[in-house]
């Protein structure tokens, strides 16, 4: 019986260090194969960022002809379309045209001209929120206030009251009371403007 036990535990012993013998190549196989996908995720992410460190360095080095010439062309198409074009989907999209725009006194000028005469009542609301966009220049502010005593339509006067109630502007005030004080106006216009004064307080 001792012997058999010897003997048993010497067999033990021997399957262990197979068994070791065996899983050695595994390991290394393994942290082998770890090693080579740190190492191409590495070489991808370098790659990644070296494209966008390119991408980006063309963009901002763009040439600024190109850029002028581009902006010089979207003004151009945004005056000739409110002047000429028939079609409201055609005015409208020159009015959108001006959000990729600096301001300056003519498109100021054809925006509220359009605001104020246009035949579309769409065209007339997109281009009262399109100089609401203009806000920081004072004669956008006064033009938008002054349009209240031209209009007669509630729906863009609703418009207009809620344009001037989110620029806070304190001269719309007077436009308000006047447009509350005028017998055609609807009743729901004056709620709109009484509002206006009440929020400008």
């Amino acid at each position: 019986p001792l012997y058999s036990s010897a003997a048993s535990d010497v067999y033990k012993r021997q399957e262990i260090n197979n068994l070791e013998a065996q899983n050695t190549p595994i390991v290394k196989i393994q942290n082998s194969n770890k090693f080579g996908r740190r190492f191409f995720f590495q070489i991808a992410a370098a790659a990644a960022i070296l494209f966008i460190g390119i991408f980006v360095g063309k963009n901002i080095g763009g040439t600024p002809e190109v850029t002028i010439d581009h902006i010089v062309d979207l003004r151009l198409e945004m005056l000739e379309l409110l002047e000429k074009d028939k079609s409201t989907s055609g005015r409208i999209k020159a009015v959108n045209i001006s959000y990729e725009l600096q301001p300056d006194n003519e498109i100021v000028d054809a925006l509220i001209q359009s605001m104020n005469i246009d035949k579309s009542t769409n065209v007339r609301i997109a281009a009262m929120e399109a100089l609401s966009h203009f806000q920081n220049e004072p004669k956008v502010r006064t033009a938008l206030c002054q349009s209240l005593t031209v209009q007669s339509n509630p729906m863009i006067q609703l418009s207009l009251i809620k344009i001037l109630i989110n620029m806070k502007e304190k001269q719309a005030v007077e436009y308000f009371e006047k447009i509350i004080e005028k017998e055609s106006t609807t009743p729901e216009v004056k709620d709109e403007a009484q509002m206006g004064i009440f929020k400008m307080m």
